[in-house]
């Protein structure tokens, strides 16, 4: 049920699909002193056929609701496209060939639902469990094999020495673009700090990726990493919520089969750390703000009753985008798929632990037996075997769906309805034009002389900087 261990240059799993819904919309930047200041909402379409396009406070297109697809666009320039189809199956693209096709099924009286992931070319499985949290629909990762009590308790307990790990990531191109963020751990003293180094590199990893298919799908140059790495303390509540999910499927090893997939978040009672999963937009005090692959948020109560989002802390951001220390809102649906991905990657790093290689010490015997398979993941369909013709066939008819009703919203708006005043002023960086004007038309390239096309403009860059405007 589980994906391959991907450790030296392989892919880490498709990230978790965003929230797109009436309450707890995908959301775009915003408030950004001196790049954004007097620019006018652009105003939403609604067409024919539940046509729909949300714009940003930049401008740019956030959400499209076309031919019963949902479009997002994230704030690294992901693309994710969504469709439900009238049996449940839903289709999650990301990119021309990654995604998942997730369907329901049951076992006795319980449902569950299973995603078919394709990645980089490799297809595995992953089963989750439905559940409903004040009328907001969550999917939560329910583990496909659960370990003999003694290997969770090897991995939850400090080894007899501290080991240095051969992670494989020398001049790995996602590791020079993010190493100014993240160093791992030197020494490992037990399994929770090496999986909070394999928790955070595979986020970063299937970012980068991300990124990558999108820039070069846009022309457009990929900006490197922030210089602030993440600090001790942060790295160390990760290592907390690691602990916590581990002690969390420990207990649920004793009888898997009655687990209730319910979140721990949700109904502890206790504060949680969240890895993002999935780049996307949130609500600061000062207006709206990206947070990326990576960055780490914190919850210190859980949401009041009703509410379909919940107040968290921003211990960590890369680009200083939602600001450290800030206080930012975030939908439960995000902050549910958030805790998924990171059991979900914590039990493909359990995978890796229990073979013992790269300088880990070996689990005693008692630890070394293999998982058992849980029943609803024996229970689950079969693979399907067409899960990547069906991914590349959605991102194909959702390139003209999109296209066609940013169209129709075109020609719907009023004269100089979309038109702003946008301040681009010499010296401003790449990043700060892209925030504004959102990704332009066109790109010249020259090494250190950029220029960027847009409708009604061009800016030309030289070393980064704006240094001419026409």
């Amino acid at each position: 049920m589980h994906p391959p261990a991907t450790m030296k240059g392989g892919q880490p799993p498709v990230r978790q699909p965003g929230t797109v819904n009436g309450n707890n919309p995908v959301r775009q930047p915003g408030g950004m002193t001196g790049v954004n200041a007097g620019r006018p909402s652009h105003p939403d379409f609604r067409g024919a056929n539940n046509t729909q396009v949300h714009y940003g406070s930049n401008g740019q297109p956030q959400v499209v609701q076309a031919r019963g697809m949902t479009i997002v666009h994230g704030p690294a320039g992901t693309r994710q496209v969504m469709v439900e189809r009238p049996d449940h199956t839903m289709i999650v693209t990301n990119g021309a060939r990654n995604g998942f096709v997730q369907r329901p099924y049951a076992v006795g009286n319980v449902n569950y639902v299973q995603r078919n992931y394709y990645v980089g070319g490799v297809s595995y499985t992953r089963v989750y469990r439905p559940y409903m949290f004040g009328g907001i629909s969550l999917n939560v990762y329910m583990p496909g094999r659960y370990y003999a009590p003694g290997f969770y308790a090897w991995a939850y307990n400090p080894w007899a020495t501290p080991v240095v790990y051969n992670w494989g990531w020398a001049g790995s191109p996602w590791m020079g673009f993010y190493g100014g963020w993240f160093t791992p751990y030197p020494t490992y003293t037990n399994a929770t700090f090496w999986l909070t180094d394999y928790v955070i590199s595979m986020s970063l990893q299937q970012a980068y990726q991300d990124r990558m298919a999108a820039q070069a799908a846009a022309n457009a140059q990929a900006y490197p990493a922030g210089v602030t790495p993440l600090t001790p303390d942060v790295k160390q509540a990760i290592a907390d919520e690691v602990r916590l999910q581990l002690n969390e499927e420990r207990a649920a090893a004793q009888n898997p089969n009655v687990a209730s997939g319910v979140p721990a978040f949700l109904t502890d009672n206790s504060a949680h750390v969240f890895v993002v999963s999935s780049s996307l937009f949130v609500m600061s005090n000062g207006g709206e703000c990206p947070v990326t692959e990576g960055d780490v948020l914190q919850m210190i109560a859980p949401p009041p009753p009703g509410s379909a989002s919940v107040n968290v802390v921003v211990l960590a951001s890369k680009r200083g985008e939602c600001r450290k220390g800030s206080g930012v809102s975030v939908g439960i649906t995000d902050l549910a798929d958030m805790q998924s991905q990171m059991r979900a990657t914590i039990d493909q790093g359990l995978g890796v632990l229990q073979k013992g290689q790269g300088g880990i010490p070996a689990p005693p015997p008692a630890a070394q037996a293999q998982p058992v398979e849980a029943a609803y993941a024996a229970a689950a369909p079969p693979p399907d075997p067409n899960v990547a013709t069906e991914l590349t066939q959605q991102a194909q008819a959702s390139t003209q769906a999109e296209s066609d009703a940013l169209n129709q919203a075109q020609q719907a708006a009023p004269a100089n309805s979309g038109a702003s005043t946008v301040n681009i002023s010499l010296g401003m960086s790449i990043d700060q034009v892209v925030a504004a004007m959102g990704q332009p038309q066109q790109i010249a390239d020259l090494g250190s002389k950029k220029t960027y096309f847009y409708s009604n403009m061009k800016v030309i860059f030289t070393d980064g900087k704006v240094t001419d405007v026409q």
